[in-house]
């Protein structure tokens, strides 16, 4: 059996791109300042990648289960040839009004705890990074360490300082902090 390996968690819609809300298709998607060179500094820190987003735009009937996956795998195909291929993506296609309540939508666990069972991830080695608090509290369920992004206006970010979950206002800084500490 191989040896446990360290891994970056990561939401995607306000942490990778832009959140314009629902964001299902390649035209719609716009990367963050910075994101894709935050991705490339986890990996050359041996990070594996895990993405983990909650997208209730396919139960909500915005896109569709095959735009979702044909977006991932473009994305997959630009990070490729940048050097910073995500080990792997789960997103929870949900919503609680429309679906009923799953064992996957962030703040629970589930997305990250099927990449544990899945991949030879370490979780006291790893972080969690998001955008909101149930990026957090996804993550410190299962005793991960977690990031949150912001600016430090919000009543998030404020919440997420509180609870002395370190703030950074992107996801670069974060992964520079990551990987020198």
């Amino acid at each position: 059996m191989s040896s446990l390996g360290k891994a970056i968690f990561l939401d995607r819609d306000g942490t990778l791109n832009v959140d314009f809300g629902y964001v299902g298709t390649r035209k719609t998607w716009q990367w963050i300042d910075g994101a894709k060179e935050a991705l490339k500094v986890f990996v050359s820190a041996n990070y594996r990648l895990v993405i983990v987003s909650n997208q209730s735009g396919i139960a909500r009937g915005f896109f569709s289960e095959d735009d979702y996956k044909a977006l991932e795998e473009s994305i997959d195909a630009e990070l490729a040839a940048y050097g910073a291929k995500p080990l792997a993506w789960y997103h929870c296609p949900h919503h609680p009004d429309i679906t009923g309540p799953c064992p996957c939508r962030k703040p629970k666990p589930g997305m990250l705890a099927q990449a544990l069972a899945t991949y030879p991830i370490d979780p006291k080695q790893s972080w969690m990074i998001g955008d909101r608090r149930r990026d957090v509290e996804a993550g410190q369920a299962l005793g991960i360490a977690t990031i949150k992004l912001g600016v430090g206006d919000s009543l998030e970010d404020r919440w997420a300082c509180a609870n002395h979950i370190p703030l950074f206002p992107s996801l670069y800084q974060a992964a520079i902090w990551i990987t020198r500490s």
